[in-house]
């Protein structure tokens, strides 16, 4: 074969289309599988009165926690059922997950998507826990080549935070998770070498 023969060889494999990977289904018990919708909500409030006073006497934080609560619950409402509202509630064939800066980047299996997602799918995997955060993970999800979401893991990979930040994912309240959802969590970055 001669070099013109190779190169148009080479043109042709290069044109020809490289077929999509399928996009990821959601398809992990969501949390309206696990909970009746009263038991979720009364959930969410349940949480919500555990924030005490301020460190005056006053009840402004409860307040704001209350309104925020109002709004998730009227979200949660409209979205029931709907699994084009789960997070990315975006079409994605693929998430990558890598160390901030300069360390590992896995690829995920549907296996990992799937528990990541309901995971972080569950409003009732965070609590309303500020924390000062620092990035450690970055998980991101591709369609074909293009970035379609991303979120940060991290302080210490307690918190999730999305891009852009809170109030754009409610759900995630202030994206603290609870102290058995971190559990779950930390396993699944232990099973990716992460």
């Amino acid at each position: 074969m001669n070099i013109h023969h190779l190169l148009q060889l080479i043109v042709i494999t290069a044109c020809q289309s490289i077929p999509n990977s399928p996009d990821y289904v959601h398809a992990y018990p969501s949390y309206w599988d696990k909970y009746s919708q009263q038991e979720f909500i009364d959930s969410l409030y349940a949480d919500t009165l555990l924030i005490g006073p301020d460190s005056d006497g006053a009840w402004s934080s409860r307040t704001f926690y209350v309104e925020s609560t109002d709004m998730l619950v009227s979200d949660i409402n409209k979205q029931w059922q709907r699994p084009d509202q789960l997070y990315p509630a975006k079409s994605f064939d693929r998430v990558r997950m890598k160390v901030i800066p300069f360390g590992p980047t896995r690829q995920l299996s549907k296996a990992h998507i799937s528990t990541l997602l309901s995971l972080i799918n569950d409003p009732l995997n965070f609590d309303w826990a500020e924390t000062t955060f620092s990035k450690e993970i970055e998980v991101e999800f591709w369609d074909d080549d293009k970035l379609v979401s991303s979120f940060m893991i991290g302080a210490r990979q307690t918190v999730i935070k999305p891009i852009p930040d809170w109030p754009h994912v409610k759900s995630m309240k202030f994206g603290h998770l609870t102290h058995q959802s971190t559990i779950e969590l930390q396993r699944l970055l232990q099973e990716l070498n992460l």
